[in-house]
């Protein structure tokens, strides 16, 4: 009796292996979708496609096309996280202002009415500007989890044409 058990769960991760390899070869860690071609020698080679993400329909996330679609179609909240003299010369229209800073005092007020459940964008300046990755760091620990650091910052929301407005903050 045994000897069947060892049988069937030897059977059993056999199965599996051959399920993950098969996985793997079309997916790679990195999140690399991998398409396969022939050379001319008959030779099977691997080269890397699109990410997942880029395979989607619509503006790659992350660029600032998608930036303006989620303003556009209400799908996101912006927050900006530069000083409160860059906010107010220049933000996204009707986005929530969170330095750094404002966690330096505690937990900030601004939370209590910032959905934790909604896609919030985070810019800064762009660039070398980290201070977008200091705010998701302060926003994860607080319990929000759809974050998106907007790499490219404030002057490419911009160009892509986000409304943007002046003046202080109203939170």
């Amino acid at each position: 009796m045994d000897f069947v058990r060892t049988i069937q769960r030897c059977g059993f991760l056999v199965g599996l292996a051959l399920v993950l390899a098969a996985g793997h070869a079309f997916v790679e860690p990195s999140g690399l979708l991998f398409q396969l071609h022939e050379e001319d020698d008959g030779t099977a080679v691997e080269e890397p496609g699109l990410t997942a993400e880029e395979a989607m329909p619509g503006p790659r996330r992350g660029t600032p096309e998608w930036a303006l679609q989620q303003y556009e179609e209400g799908t996101a909240l912006f927050v900006d996280t530069r000083l409160r003299r860059d906010y107010e010369q220049g933000h996204v229209a009707g986005a929530f202002h969170l330095p750094f800073e404002a966690f330096l005092r505690g937990r900030p007020d601004l939370l209590d009415i910032l959905p934790e459940d909604w896609l919030l964008i985070l810019y800064c300046e762009g660039g070398d500007c980290d201070s977008s990755m200091r705010v998701e760091r302060m926003l994860r620990q607080a319990g929000y989890t759809e974050l998106h650091l907007f790499r490219p910052g404030y002057g490419a929301l911009v160009e892509a044409g986000v409304p943007t407005s002046t003046g202080p903050p109203e939170f």
